[in-house]
């Protein structure tokens, strides 16, 4: 909800709550995919994807707190260099759950 908010105020890119449920449907997606696509649903851990969820609350509340001091607590350049690294970063979480769930069918694959 503050990432809306904070697009609409000019105050977040756009793609950043796009990469986070493009990040989000991609756990879900291969969770359940991983679990032979039943009811029961067991969601498959990722480090990176973790430390990716705290860094978009933590991200989330540097962003507020910098439109709440009318975009004056950072620095454009700084401001710049933490969208671009949070990018990089949910984008790294993405590849690595990408790896982890070929990795996973292959190995399914191979004990069938």
């Amino acid at each position: 909800m503050t990432l809306t908010y904070l697009v609409h105020r000019d105050a977040a890119p756009w793609w950043i709550p796009v990469a986070i449920a493009l990040a989000f449907g991609q756990y879900t997606l291969d969770s359940w995919l991983l679990s032979g696509r039943g009811a029961n649903v067991a969601l498959v851990a990722n480090p990176i994807g973790h430390w990716a969820g705290i860094l978009n609350y933590i991200f989330t509340g540097i962003l507020a707190l910098n439109a709440a001091g009318q975009q004056r607590f950072l620095p454009i350049l700084f401001y710049d260099g933490l969208s671009t690294f949070w990018l990089v970063y949910l984008l790294l979480a993405m590849s690595m759950r990408l790896r982890f769930f070929l990795r996973a069918r292959r190995a399914s694959a191979s004990v069938r």
